[in-house]
């Protein structure tokens, strides 16, 4: 069984809030920072906090659904004719309902599901030390 549908002209605003613990920030190393495996653990390291701010979308349109794959070609025909009834019914509440969707429960979703438990893990927000082998005293200049 497939539903298929689509969107048209989606128009999206993401603001993130940063809180940086400046004394964690000054103290990554530098040679950490230049490995770019390291670079998301080590900046995360140094926030107190980060959260979506806003997290906002528009549609345009939303293209007419598609279903196959029913039992037979019989129940798939009328269950596509009773979905887009439906569809044709709640089509105007529902575009005006995404805006709301977005702001409102999709970001806390994001918020409390992705990024704190991202960070969360253990090794996530750590900031390695890298190892630079042969130049690992470091460089002269001379």
């Amino acid at each position: 069984t497939q539903i298929k549908f689509g969107v048209d002209q989606v128009i999206a605003a993401v603001s993130l809030f940063l809180a940086i613990d400046q004394d964690k920030l000054g103290e990554i190393p530098l040679g950490s920072l230049l490995n770019l495996d390291n670079l998301l653990p080590c900046m995360l390291s140094s926030l107190y906090d980060v959260k979506l701010s806003e997290f906002t979308a528009s549609v345009q349109n939303i293209r007419d659904p598609i279903l196959d794959g029913f039992v037979s070609e019989g129940i798939d025909r009328v269950v596509t004719q009773t979905v887009e009834a439906m569809f044709m019914m709640y089509e105007a509440t529902l575009l005006q309902a995404i805006p709301n969707l977005f702001q409102i429960e999709l970001r806390d979703i994001v918020n409390k599901d992705i990024i704190a438990e991202y960070i969360a893990q253990p090794g996530n927000a750590d900031c390695p030390t890298s190892n630079f082998g042969i130049f690992s005293d470091g460089i002269d200049f001379r």
